[in-house]
């Protein structure tokens, strides 16, 4: 474990806390944040959807009001867990828009990604029955596009986000129709594509800009590419002198953001559970956990998210016997769950009833990514630091 995770752990004063629970740490995401926009050189949006914790959000908010340039959320339940919370710019942007959404968002003054043409007609049509002025909105492009315009890249995972060509010009065409003015466009070519995509996904923003300032007739202001970091990359060692020149030499006259989520919170969260009882049969150690997979379920072992299986780190009140653990001994950890499946670890080293074992890097996506309503076991607690 490095000495910044043990601090932050001794910190978060695991034995007081109710197990099974999350802790984040809000001075790590800030800091994260802090050291992406002086790498890259633009402003940062968050994905809520990474780490959906209104209080983590509302702490950093609290700590330093110009860290968070503004949050993307994906649905009308992100949106509401954030009142009161006061984010510069919030950005809609889901495939599944629908009429509460953006009414609350018209409310809320945020910006809409548009993901196809019939979105356009909505946010219209509302604005119309509400009488209030249109709110700024932007064409998300689907990733597909790098390809078209790269075709050399590697083999590209393609989803079914955003708008190919014809759909822009549609969007383009509605737009205009109701006299809506298009502010931006948004590009993402998937999760850990940073290093693979990233000057590609530069040279496709800078045709496409100018492909619909074309077709708009007047020029855009602010351009969305995506993110696409490891959760490890600050290990990775990325160029980024030569990804801000790209950016400079091709889209400099434009308001540039880029949108993490992952990069930004994976290694500020931990996970924790007690351990009820330990066994051994049939050559394997088992410790039974008041969590799993029904509070974190990425950790458990259906989930193909993570390579393999986790490794957790033992803390206990008798501090001689952790020291002395036979690190050969390997304890699978499993949750409270009636699922097989429900495997969320292990351990090396021997582990009794009370110990509280912590699983790292669980600041991202582990905690939002989970079901809890078998067995009625709940979600985890939610701690602060």
């Amino acid at each position: 474990m490095h000495s910044k995770t043990h601090d932050f752990i001794e910190s978060a004063k695991i034995w007081e806390k109710s197990t099974p629970c999350f802790v984040y740490s809000s001075q790590k995401v800030g800091e994260r944040i802090e050291r992406l926009k002086l790498l890259l050189n633009t402003s940062i949006i968050l994905s809520y959807k990474a780490s959906n914790q209104p209080k983590l959000i509302d702490k950093i908010v609290s700590n330093n009001n110009n860290t968070i340039d503004g949050i993307e959320v994906a649905s009308l339940g992100e949106l509401l867990s954030l009142e009161g919370i006061h984010i510069a710019n919030f950005y809609i942007n889901t495939p599944a828009l629908n009429k509460n959404l953006i009414i609350e968002g018209i409310k809320r003054g945020a910006d809409f990604i548009v993901d196809c043409p019939e979105q356009v007609d909505s946010i219209a049509q509302i604005v119309s029955a509400l009488g209030c002025n249109h709110p700024r909105i932007m064409l998300r492009l689907s990733n597909r596009l790098i390809r078209q315009i790269c075709p050399d890249i590697k083999p590209l995972r393609e989803d079914h986000f955003g708008m190919d060509i014809p759909l822009i010009k549609d969007a383009v065409e509605r737009a205009k129709k109701y006299d809506i003015k298009i502010f931006g466009l948004h590009l993402f070519a998937g999760s850990n594509m940073f290093s693979r995509m990233g000057h590609d996904l530069i040279e496709t923003m800078s045709y496409m800009v100018k492909y619909v300032e074309k077709l708009c007739a007047y020029k855009l202001k602010n351009l969305n590419l995506g993110g696409g970091l490891e959760q490890d990359w600050e290990l990775q060692e990325h160029d980024f002198a030569l990804y801000r020149k790209h950016l400079n030499e091709k889209l400099s006259d434009y308001q540039l953001m880029h949108e993490f989520g992952r990069a930004i919170f994976s290694d500020c969260g931990i996970f924790a559970v007690k351990v009820l009882q330990t066994k051994s049969f049939v050559g394997c150690e088992y410790a039974v956990c008041d969590g799993g997979m029904a509070q974190a379920f990425l950790l458990a072992r259906t989930e193909n998210l993570l390579s393999s299986a986790l490794t957790a780190t033992v803390f206990c009140k008798d501090v001689h016997r952790c020291d002395a653990f036979n690190t050969n001994t390997k304890i699978k950890v499993v949750g409270s769950s009636c699922s097989r499946d429900d495997l969320i670890g292990q351990v090396n080293g021997s582990v009794k009833s009370g110990d509280i074992l912590i699983f790292e890097n669980c600041g991202a996506y582990v905690q939002s990514y989970s079901v809890n309503n078998f067995l009625k076991l709940g979600g985890a607690e939610s701690y602060v630091l």
